[in-house]
């Protein structure tokens, strides 16, 4: 009676092992991804949060923009964005206004894009409305991909898209949303 492996059983247990993580390893990694986007997509629903309740408590207006910088409404959203006070309600960083809050780069090649009456930033007013409804949109490098968003109504009042047209397809406030 041996103890032990032989070469050929050990090279056999080997390939089956490769075999079983080969045939894993594609189903784990779209887990990841989409357990990246839905934390991006959740992150972001709280900032928006953040915005519509320090517009009411400052009584002021509050605005989120896209940020390359994070010092000044520049570039695309999933290259960051920042939270400032905005007593004019102008959208922008004119001079004087305070950042609030900074959010990073999106990582693993996602895009975030803001459909509504600006495309580059969202503002809040003191009662915590907007001046015009607006969508969120996450999307990740998949050719199989499905947009993941975020829809902001004229009350400040937040919502996943959901498909309400049974096309497979969520809505945001303006119909289908997809990604590119």
């Amino acid at each position: 009676m041996k103890n032990g492996f032989s070469l050929i059983e050990l090279m056999m247990a080997i390939l089956v092992l490769s075999i079983v993580i080969s045939l894993g390893a594609p189903s784990f990694s779209g887990s990841i991804q989409n357990n990246r986007i839905k934390s991006q997509s959740n992150a972001m629903n709280g900032a928006i949060s953040f915005v519509r309740t320090e517009a009411v408590k400052r009584n002021s207006s509050v605005s989120m923009c896209a940020s390359s910088n994070q010092s000044s409404c520049t570039g695309n959203w999933e290259q960051g964005w920042i939270i400032f006070d905005d007593p004019d309600g102008s959208g922008s960083l004119t001079g004087g206004e305070t950042i609030l809050k900074i959010g990073e780069t999106l990582a693993g090649e996602n895009t975030l894009r803001l459909t509504g009456s600006s495309t580059s930033s969202i503002t809040f007013d003191n009662q915590g409305r907007t001046t015009s409804s607006s969508t969120f949109t996450f999307c990740d490098d998949r050719e199989e991909a499905k947009a993941i968003g975020i829809v902001i109504n004229v009350s400040g009042q937040t919502r996943r898209a959901v498909d309400e047209d049974g096309n497979n397809i969520v809505n945001g406030h303006n119909g289908d949303i997809a990604c590119p």
